[in-house]
């Protein structure tokens, strides 16, 4: 019995051939990319929380991106972006722009702060709003 963990598939360390492939898919027509075996079908109504005048998707495929924070290279899973907009229900005109260990930094930044306020609050120092960059 194999007892190596597998690998999972989540696109946070893509190999350069993973992202070659992702680059590729992209840069493919919309008909061969919502007929890519790695597309994945839009279910609609699961996105009856989107109020737009704009088109929503037809597909999901696998989107290489650069981090702005750290300039990491990385790939939003079409899996994941399905998961985002159709369980989480984001905004469908966002897209991935950070890591997930720049956003995980953040949000541990971000708790640190509001750990600090409340903490501010018991002692009864007036309240700390953090500011947004």
């Amino acid at each position: 019995m194999n007892n190596r963990k597998k690998r999972e598939d989540t696109g946070r360390n893509p190999s350069p051939k993973e992202l070659r492939e992702a680059e590729r898919i992209l840069s493919l027509s919309p008909f061969q990319q919502q007929n890519h075996p790695t597309a994945l079908e839009v279910d609609y109504e699961k996105l009856d929380h989107v109020r737009t005048y704009g088109i929503l998707p037809d597909y999901y495929i696998d989107r290489p991106f650069t981090c702005r924070k750290c300039g990491k290279r990385q790939i939003w899973k079409a899996k994941d972006q399905k998961w985002y907009y159709e369980e989480a229900k984001g905004n469908i005109s966002a897209i991935a722009v950070e890591c997930h260990e720049c956003r995980k930094a953040k949000k541990q930044s971000n708790q640190n702060v509001s750990n600090q306020n409340v903490n501010a609050q018991k002692d009864g120092a007036p309240k700390q709003v953090p500011k947004k960059k």
